[in-house]
Parts: structure tokens; sequence; C-alpha cells
């Protein structure tokens, strides 16, 4: 049986901030929004949200603020810096609302080795009881609270977690998830999966022909390799696991998504990440995550075209090169320069993945699919 460790002191960091009632009961008032509403504990505590209650919601631990009905307990984001030593987990998750519409600001975490990750923090109007993108509901009573969260370093420990300046963007309570421990990576079992589904030949070299974009162009093995990806290269990013495809160049060594059902069995971690591209243009689609126990998590990947050079929203690039335009068997260095992009997506640690279901998006190229490795393994 896995052990977990929970330490997430931004649950006792952050009620010193606390600055709006948000929460009443027959004899004690409240104003969430300004206008006099706000949350009843009596229907809270009907979905067992209840005054010093742990919730765990999507694997994220939260405490719920212990205050009594008609006292302070949420903060009114306005740029506090909220001091959280020790904390550490996969995923910050937040639990609160907006009020007089959707409110969105950037997050700030620090870690302990002065590192810093930026996040955009976006919930949706308490009334509407529909979740912005990226978020989901944690509870509808008579109005509703949404919950967002963020994939964050396993590895470090977060010194602070700086607030947006919105005040109408209300924080109920700020957790993470509890990290497993004697778990090993597993990044192997994503690659050896993947590679049955190859389908496109991305990498050329002087001899060995490819037509990656479907205009006879593609990356350069030689191009890769002065930047250390070479075939069956592990390769980490953002703390994430990768293994560059074993293919020779002019063979098949991504795949073109087209809602194949990669069998991942074993497969665990705290970020899922993908290493690919779009041609042509910025592509994306939907990919499904179902776990050992049949529950199931959907993420939004997008990738920019290979020759923009530049990350969509939420990406990042993994490596920018010279790229070749191939013809009559030959292939040439091209006069423009390439990407590989990054994106990656907070899991459940402590489930195991059975499938990956890809996009149906045959323009969206995959090389590689992987995960972090977990604290103890």
């Amino acid at each position: 049986m896995n052990t977990l460790t929970c330490p997430n002191n931004a649950i006792t960091a952050l009620p010193q901030f606390y600055n709006n009632i948000g929460t009443s009961d027959t004899n004690h008032t409240a104003n969430f929004d300004g206008d006099s509403n706000s949350y009843s504990a009596q229907a809270l505590a009907a979905v067992n949200i209840t005054p010093g209650a742990t919730i765990q919601h999507n694997g994220v631990h939260f405490v719920w603020p212990s205050s009594a009905p008609g006292t302070n307990n949420n903060v009114q984001a306005n740029g506090q810096v909220i001091n959280t030593t020790g904390t550490t987990g996969c995923t910050l998750g937040f639990l609160g609302a907006g009020t007089n519409g959707p409110q969105n600001g950037a997050i700030m975490v620090t870690y302990n080795d002065s590192a810093t990750q930026t996040f955009q923090l976006t919930l949706n109007d308490w009334f509407f009881n529909t979740p912005s993108d990226g978020t989901d509901i944690l509870a509808t009573t008579l109005l509703n609270k949404c919950a967002n969260a963020f994939v964050i370093n396993p590895t470090k420990t977060i010194q602070t977690i700086t607030l947006p300046v919105r005040e109408k963007l209300h924080i109920f309570a700020i957790g993470t998830t509890c990290l497993p421990g004697g778990l090993k990576c597993t990044s192997n079992a994503a690659s050896t999966a993947l590679s049955q589904f190859y389908n496109n030949i991305g990498t050329s070299d002087t001899n060995h022909t490819a037509d990656f974009d479907g205009t006879h162009d593609s990356y350069s093995a030689q191009a890769l390799a002065a930047v250390n990806i070479t075939p069956g290269a592990t390769i980490q990013h953002n703390g994430v696991y990768f293994v560059w495809p074993s293919s020779a160049p002019g063979t098949n060594n991504n795949v073109k998504a087209n809602g194949q059902v990669i069998n991942t069995t074993g497969l665990m971690g705290c970020t899922l990440g993908f290493l690919g591209a779009g041609a042509p243009g910025e592509q994306g689609g939907s990919v499904i995550v179902t776990y050992n126990d049949s529950a199931t998590q959907t993420f939004r990947l997008t990738f920019n075209d290979w020759y923009s050079n530049s990350p969509a929203s939420g990406t990042d690039i993994l490596a920018t090169t010279t790229w070749n335009t191939c013809s009559n068997g030959v292939c040439t260095p091209g006069n423009h320069q390439v990407s590989i992009y990054y994106s990656g997506f907070a899991i459940n640690p402590t489930k195991t993945i059975q499938t990956i279901t890809l996009p149906v998006n045959t323009n969206l190229h995959i090389f590689a699919i992987g995960t972090t490795c977990l604290p103890g393994s």
C-alpha cells in the first residue's frame, strides 16, 4: 500500500488573510457578493462542507475554513503573499468563486530555490452554476463554488503563493495532492505503447527522406542530435520524463492523432506530458485518460504549428532546430527553424492509467508521452 505524505502549509497560511464573510445562517448575516447575498451554512452542510472539514476533490486535499457563519472565511484576492514553507505536491488547487461575473488573475508560485511558476486562475461567477474552462464545480447548493488546479513541480517545496490583484475573485481554500511513496518511474510504458501506432515519418537525414508536414519537409536528425534528441534518448522536461522514439531517420516515429487508444497499464505520475507539434497550423483535440478503476479525465491538447516557433497557450518549446526539405531521395537543410512543443496535464498520482485515447485530428503529431517520476521512487 502506498504511503501518502501531505505537507500542505497553504491550509494554515491562508486564514490570516480572510477579509470577506461568505457564509451565513439564520442568525448570522454575511455579504459575499456586495449585495448582501451569501452561501447558506445549512445548505453547505447538506453536501458535507462544514467548518474545518477535510475535502478531497480530483485528488487534491483541502481544509474548509473553520470560521463560524457570519465571520470572515474567504480571501478577496488583492496581491496577498501567502507564506507556505514546506508545501509540496503534484497539483496546486483552489476553491472559490467570482462575483459580478467570471473573475481571473495571475497566481505566482515561488519555490524554495527561488524558481517561479505563474498560472492564470479563473473562477466563474458563483451565480452561474457553470464552470469556466479548466475548472469544475465542487458543490452546487443554492449557489455554487468552483475548483481550479495547476501542475506544480513535485520535487520542490513551495515558499510562497502570490494571489492575483482581483478583489472580486474569492478564495476559500488552497490545497495540494498528497504524494505517494515507493513508486517507480513508468514513462517507458507510455513510449512502448505509443510506438505501435507510429504512422508518420517525421525525421530525415541526408540519405533518408521524411514527410512530416505533407509537403516533404521534416525534422533534421542531425539538428536534433545537436540538442541531445536522439533515437531512444531519455528526455526530461518540466519534471516529466520521456523516451524519444528509437526509430531510425526515414522511418515512422510519430503518431498523427486519429482517436487511437493507447494501452498504458501501469503508467503513473503527477503529470502526463506530450511532445509534438501541429502541421499545418495550430492543432488540438481532446485526450481522454482512463484509470484502472474506470474513472476518466479529459484534457484539451493543443500544439502550435512546428514552423511558427511560438508555443500555444499553456505549452512551451522543447527544442527549436533547423529542418530538412527533401526531394528526389535527398534531404538538405532548409532556411527556417522548426520546433517541438511540450504540453502537460495534472493526473491523479494515486491511480494507474489504463488507456490514453488520442484526439481525432490527423494534423496533430505526437512523438512521445511521459509522466513525472514520483518522490520516493
